[in-house]
């Protein structure tokens, strides 16, 4: 999803689509915050998560980091905008093909600590009351989304390596009773 955020500008929530780094960073993220014991404590309770979380990233000052891992700019920002003279000679040349502009292009796959960094920078001189707002939510919902997609990938990989595991010690050599193949010297014995 697309998001603008009034004074550091448009950014995609990786919410589906990511790497195992990033996961891995969230996942550190959530637990040395707090935040995952306090949206665990409060779903327990019958209790909205929702101000336990932001209060544990806040009060964990991984708030602006854990935004960085959940937001990727929509476009590359680190490429310099060309200066004044290179815009007047790009217009006199307009037949010529433009450089190409290296980046990630907002892809969430390309995300990078460094990227999480710059993003986490951008997004702490934000000072729009709508921008600050916005943030506010986007760890929220951030996080539950995380907790949501982790709690189900945890039940469900726990059953499959279960499954797995079952049908592989019922069947280690594909006889079915669990014991071990006859051994036989002779070809097709």
């Amino acid at each position: 999803m697309l998001v603008e955020i009034e004074g550091a500008g448009k950014f995609h929530t990786i919410t589906k689509l990511s790497t195992i780094e990033r996961d891995i960073v969230i996942s550190n993220l959530l637990r040395t915050s707090g935040a995952q014991v306090a949206f665990l404590d409060k779903v327990a309770a019958g209790v909205e998560p929702d101000t336990a979380v932001f209060e544990a990233f806040a009060g964990s000052g991984k708030v602006f980091e854990f935004l960085g891992a959940a937001l990727m700019p929509a476009e590359d920002e680190s490429v310099p905008r060309p200066h004044w003279l290179q815009r007047a000679i790009r217009w006199l040349f307009w037949w010529l093909p433009a450089p190409p502009r290296v980046g990630h292009g907002g892809d969430p796959l390309n995300w990078t600590p460094e990227i999480g960094a710059a993003t986490a920078e951008r997004l702490k001189k934000v000072t729009a009351p709508a921008g600050k707002q916005m943030l506010t939510h986007l760890v929220v919902a951030a996080a539950t989304s995380f907790f949501l997609a982790g709690l189900h990938s945890l039940v469900t990989s726990r059953s499959s390596l279960r499954a797995m595991m079952e049908g592989t010690e019922a069947r280690p050599n594909g006889h079915g009773n669990g014991s071990a193949a006859p051994m036989s010297s002779a070809p097709g014995a």
